[in-house]
């Protein structure tokens, strides 16, 4: 058996070695130590030392008569690997070893006695035990050995503390990883062998290192949260978490509220801004400086007044106001919301302006009037015609969003008059100029010749519509006119024949005869309408009317039958003749 005492290769010169067994110092000097033929009196703990290092490791060596062993290392320390050796003593042979823990069965192995445990951890600390059986010719002979493993943890004590219980904005906090070393390791397995790491809520703030301190120079609120403290062995690799410890940054001050004496507020009236916070109650604090901001711009500069006044307002001092709060000896600065202050100016100059400028103008132009102020804040436009308001939803006129535009498309009739606009606030209102414009409807001169005509298109003139239905109340007059006097009048019957005589198509003079009754007819018609006593239903004037109806009707009649425009195809018809019957009603002819 050799042991070999191992240095530092860093380490020059001639050294020293000395050897122990169970504390007791042996004459050997040499960095090597053999036991030539080892013994049961051999047993026992191992170290060694140079001239210039500490005292090494204990080693246990163990010899036995058995003819079965379990070996573990002498020392295991947390994150080591752990294997286990059965042996047996030279002669025997067996074909199968079983493992144990603490009684419990683990593993059989059938080729090799070596049990690989895998790292070495608190949890596997115990008792363990190998078996191995030999079969005789009538019996099985068992063989058994043991060996307590015990895990040195190397940091079995972690806690995180800080330099203080109460924190507040702007303290200073040193958070300490405090790690208390197992007292059985060697110094070559200390300290400077451990790595630490910091976390928040999880999140890595500080990576390993030797440092075993984390340092918050000035505390804020943003650094309050679960912290956690992480080593590890350089050497192994071997890591633990510690305890979460719970910091809470209080405020030194709340976040700042800025208070408007008005707003909105009028022109040449009083502003005063006040930056309102609270001190926290467990910190005297009466340094505190204030900062007021104006569209982001410095309106008044840090000082310890918590007050900011204007005593006259003018329209250039709206806009987005803030303040600020700050310690000076520490880096804790907090600014309040934007607040928007609207100096409100009275509506000023009201004017009314028109495109085209012409006053007097003929129906169908387009017209913009166009309403301005000289002064005032947001105002609101409202359009008046004759005295009075068109509103925004008037078909009659165009009016832009915002109201300061109205126009008109096509401009007729009702358009004419005054027109004004009238810009206001919440607390002012100003009426503008008037303008007149006098809307009139195009004078038409009928062209003389027939190159001259207008071309046909629909004409949006209002008066069309009127007109058609007068002209067709006239004509429906007309038609219940002649039927009223229909059955009064005598009743001419004559006949032509269905076929024409003529080639041609036209009516013979036989036929055209028959029609002389209508000739005089006419003649007699036209004697009797001197006489009023004839109508006794109607006037003198209305039946006069009606004669001049009824003979052109006649004639116009006459005219087409010696034209020959009445033929068969006109008058569709089963008889071989045809009859007409001008009687009652003035020369309206059935078949």
């Amino acid at each position: 058996m050799t042991f070999m005492c191992n240095v530092d290769s860093n380490m020059k010169g001639d050294q020293t070695f000395y050897w122990y067994k169970d504390n007791e110092k042996i004459k050997e000097t040499q960095q090597r130590f053999t036991i030539q033929s080892a013994s049961v009196n051999d047993s026992g703990y191992y170290q060694c030392r140079s001239s210039v290092t500490h005292l090494s490791d204990p080693v246990r060596l163990d010899v036995s008569n058995s003819d079965l062993i379990l070996q573990a290392p002498p020392i295991i320390n947390e994150g080591d690997d752990l294997n286990l050796e059965c042996h047996h003593r030279s002669g025997l042979d067996f074909s199968q070893v079983e493992f144990y823990k603490d009684g419990v069965f683990m593993k059989i192995l059938d080729s090799e006695s070596n049990l690989r445990v895998g790292k070495a951890y608190k949890n596997i600390t115990g008792a363990y035990r190998c078996t191995k059986r030999k079969k005789l010719s009538f019996a099985t002979s068992s063989y058994s050995a043991e060996v307590f493993v015990s895990i040195t943890e190397l940091f079995p004590y972690i806690q995180l503390k800080a330099s203080q219980d109460l924190i507040i904005e702007g303290d200073s906090v040193v958070l300490s990883c405090q790690t208390a070393l197992n007292s059985e390791l060697s110094p070559l397995r200390g300290k400077k062998e451990l790595q630490l790491a910091f976390y928040r809520d999880g999140v890595n703030v500080q990576p390993f290192s030797t440092s075993d301190t984390y340092k918050i120079e000035s505390a804020q609120q943003k650094d309050s949260g679960n912290y956690t403290c992480e080593v590890k062995s350089s050497m192994n690799s071997v890591t633990k978490m510690s305890q979460a410890l719970s910091i809470d940054v209080q405020e030194m001050f709340s976040p700042p509220n800025l208070i408007v004496n008005l707003n909105p507020i009028t022109q040449g009236s009083s502003l005063v801004l006040t930056c309102d916070t609270t001190v926290n109650q467990n910190r005297q604090i009466s340094n505190l400086e204030y900062t007021f901001y104006k569209d982001g711009k410095t309106k008044q500069a840090a000082r310890s007044s918590t007050k900011y006044r204007t005593d006259k307002v003018n329209e250039e001092d709206s806009g987005e106001y803030s303040c600020e709060v700050s310690f000076p000896s520490s880096k804790v600065v907090k600014r309040s919301n934007k607040t928007y202050i609207l100096v409100q100016v009275p509506v000023l100059n009201a004017k009314i302006t028109m495109d085209p400028q012409v006053p007097d103008m003929t129906s169908g132009l387009n017209v913009t009037f166009k309403c301005s102020v000289q002064r005032g804040t947001s105002p609101s436009y409202v359009w008046l015609h004759n005295g009075k308001d068109v509103g925004q939803n008037c078909v009659l006129y165009d009016i832009t969003h915002d109201g300061k535009v109205l126009f008109i498309n096509s401009t007729h009739l009702h358009h004419s008059g005054t027109y004004q606009c009238q810009a206001k606030n919440s607390f002012s209102d100003s009426k503008s100029n008037i303008l007149r414009i006098n809307v009139t409807e195009p004078v038409i001169t009928a062209a003389r010749s027939e190159s001259l005509k207008c071309p046909r298109t629909e004409s949006s003139n209002p008066y069309v519509v009127p007109a058609l239905i007068v002209v067709a109340l006239v004509v429906i007059l007309a038609l219940a006119i002649i039927y009223r006097y229909r059955r009064r009048l005598p009743v001419l019957k004559f006949k032509y024949h269905q076929e024409p005589l003529s080639v041609s198509g036209r009516l013979d003079e036989d036929s055209l005869l028959h029609l002389e009754n209508v000739d005089s007819f006419e003649r007699r018609m036209s004697a009797q309408t001197s006489t009023q006593s004839e109508f006794p239903t109607t006037n003198f004037v209305v039946g006069k009317f009606e004669i001049q109806i009824l003979n052109f009707v006649c004639r116009k009649f006459r005219r087409k039958m010696s034209d020959g425009a009445y033929i068969r195809s006109e008058f569709p018809t089963t008889s071989s003749h045809r009859t007409f019957v001008v009687g009652k009603s003035y020369c309206l002819y059935r078949a």
